[in-house]
C-alpha cells in the first residue's frame, strides 16, 4: 500500500465496552494494517480508559466526565489527531470487520471518483448488525441477502418524537456496484479526509439529528453518498442483547405506540421537550426547516429544496403530516409551541 493509501479510522467512544475488540478487529483483518491510524476520543464517567500504548499509530484522547458530551464533540476531538492521511473512516466504538475490508473501501472510493468526476464520494450506509446473545457475539444475518442494505429517508410519527426531521431506516440490499442514496450513517463514512475538514460535525447537536444535518450539509456542497454491498463492516445493534430496566426510555415509549392516556402522554411530551433543547435536536429542526442557513445548515434555501427534490422527499407533505400527528396525540399543532415555521 502507498502512503496515499492511508486510512484513519476516527472513532468516538463512551463507556464503551466493544473498543478494543474494534481497534484490534479492524487491524488484524485488515489487508494492509501499516497503513492505518486511529483517532480516539475516549469519553468515561468511571475514569477508565482503554489502553492502546501497546499498539502503533493509536493516538488517544481520554475525556473524564460525569455525562456524555456529545457524539460529535468527541468526534471533532477524535479528528484533531489527524495527521494528514488522505483517506478517512468514521466509526462507532463497536464493530466487526471481514478479512480485506480496507482494500475493498479504496477500490470503490477510487471508482466512484472515477464514474462520477464533478461530485465529490461518500461510502456511507446503515451497516449489517452484529449483537450479543447471553454474553456471545453473533453476526446477525440480514433476512434473505448477502448484500448489504442501502438506506431510505421516510417520514416522522408523532409517537417516535422524529417529528421535523426525516427519519433514516435500512433499505433495500444493494444491487450492482454501489446505490446512490441521499442519506448518512455516522457510524461508517469512508470518504477522503478533506470530508471531514470541510463539513465539521455540528458540536451544539449532542445527538438526535447529526446524521440527517450532517447529510443535507454534505449534499448541498457538491458530495453525493453511496452505499455499496459488500458485507465488510458489521455494527452491533444493542436490541437484541439482554435488555436493562430503564433502558432507552423514548424507545420504549415509542414502542407503546399510542397505547398511553392523555396523561401520560402529557408527561412524555414534556419530557420530549425537555430532550428536544438538551439534546440539540431543537438546532437539527431549524437546520432541516430552512431557518438556520449557512456553515452549519444549507448554504442557500434554494440548494436545500434542490435536496429535497433530488431525494424525493416531500418536505411540505412531511411537515402537514408531522402536525396532523401532533395534533392528534398532544392536542396541538407542533409547529405552532415550538414556533417553528418551514421557509420552504
Amino acid at each position: 500500500m502507498s502512503n496515499d493509501e492511508r486510512i484513519f479510522v476516527l472513532i468516538p467512544s463512551f463507556n464503551e465496552d466493544h473498543l478494543r475488540l474494534t481497534v484490534e478487529g479492524a487491524i488484524a483483518t485488515a489487508a494492509n494494517p501499516e497503513g492505518l491510524s486511529f483517532g480516539i476520543c475516549q469519553q468515561s464517567t468511571t475514569g477508565e480508559f482503554e489502553d492502546f500504548r501497546n499498539l502503533k499509530n493509536v493516538r488517544v484522547t481520554n475525556v473524564f466526565c460525569d455525562s456524555p458530551r456529545g457524539a460529535d464533540l468527541a468526534r471533532i476531538m477524535a479528528g484533531s489527531l489527524h495527521d494528514d492521511e488522505p483517506y478517512m473512516l468514521r466509526l462507532d466504538a463497536h464493530h466487526l470487520f471481514a478479512d480485506g475490508w480496507d482494500s475493498v473501501l479504496l477500490a470503490k472510493h477510487k471508482a466512484l471518483e472515477a464514474a462520477n468526476p464533478d461530485t465529490k464520494p461518500l461510502i456511507t450506509q446503515y451497516l449489517p448488525r452484529y449483537g450479543v446473545y447471553d454474553g456471545e457475539i453473533r453476526v446477525i444475518d440480514e433476512p434473505g441477502s448477502t448484500r448489504a442494505p442501502s438506506m431510505q429517508m421516510l417520514g416522522s410519527r408523532a409517537d417516535s418524537f422524529m417529528l421535523w426531521m426525516p427519519m433514516y431506516l435500512y433499505g433495500e440490499p444493494v444491487a450492482g456496484d454501489w446505490h446512490e442514496h441521499h442519506c448518512l450513517s455516522n457510524h461508517f463514512i469512508f470518504s477522503r479526509s478533506e470530508f471531514f475538514w470541510e463539513i465539521m460535525p455540528d458540536p451544539a447537536i449532542m445527538f438526535e439529528g447529526d446524521e440527517p444535518c450532517l447529510a443535507l450539509r454534505a449534499w448541498t456542497r457538491g458530495y453525493r453518498m453511496y452505499a455499496i454491498p459488500e458485507m465488510i463492516v458489521w455494527h452491533r445493534a444493542k436490541f437484541p442483547d439482554i435488555p436493562k430496566d430503564g433502558d432507552d426510555f423514548l424507545g420504549q415509549v415509542a414502542m407503546l405506540n399510542g397505547r398511553l392516556d392523555a396523561g401520560d402522554w402529557r408527561k412524555v411530551d414534556e419530557y420530549a421537550n425537555r430532550m428536544r433543547r438538551i439534546s440539540g435536536k431543537l438546532r437539527a429542526e431549524k437546520i432541516l426547516s430552512g431557518q438556520h442557513l449557512g456553515e452549519w445548515g444549507a448554504p442557500s434555501l434554494n440548494l436545500l429544496k434542490r435536496y429535497y427534490q433530488a431525494a424525493k422527499f416531500d418536505i411540505e407533505e412531511f411537515y402537514e403530516e408531522s402536525n396532523r400527528l401532533h395534533l392528534e396525540v398532544y392536542g396541538y399543532k407542533f409547529s405552532e409551541k415550538a414556533n417553528l415555521i418551514p421557509r420552504m
